[in-house]
């Protein structure tokens, strides 16, 4: 387990901001830079990489990270995560929900933000020209 996360720069693709700790999907990469937006499938892991304490606006550069364990946005609406509770990431939302799978509390969710790793074990991004492997 790293004690640093790995940041990688991220292009928000969209017409809206990214909130914090938000699970994005990477759609892409250009000029070097990983193009992300929302996801748009359930459950979905292999694509997701997640914002940091910062909101990236609609069309600008920010940070990523899949260095786990990290912190995630949970919906709120869903209640709130227990430690060992999966929740995933959720088609059309920027955090994750209760009754989708992919990543794991790994202490009680608090005002909407807890610390998760991913439940599946190893990890591999693939977004076109840039993939990305190792262990969580």
């Amino acid at each position: 387990m790293r004690d640093d996360p790995r940041w990688l720069r991220v292009n928000n693709t969209t017409s809206e901001e990214i909130p914090v700790f938000a699970a994005m999907r990477m759609t892409g990469v250009t000029d070097g830079v990983i193009d992300v937006a929302k996801p748009d499938t359930d459950s979905e892991t292999s694509t997701i990489l997640f914002n940091g304490p910062v909101v990236i606006p609609a069309g600008k550069e920010g940070l990523g990270t899949r260095t786990f364990p990290l912190t995630a946005a949970y919906d709120t609406g869903d209640g709130t995560p227990a430690s060992e509770a999966k929740w995933g990431a959720a088609s059309g939302g920027w955090k994750l929900r209760s009754a989708k799978k992919g990543y794991m509390f790994i202490g009680a969710g608090a005002d909407g933000f807890g610390p998760v790793v991913e439940a599946g074990g190893l990890y591999t991004l693939d977004c076109g020209a840039l993939t990305i492997t190792g262990p969580t």
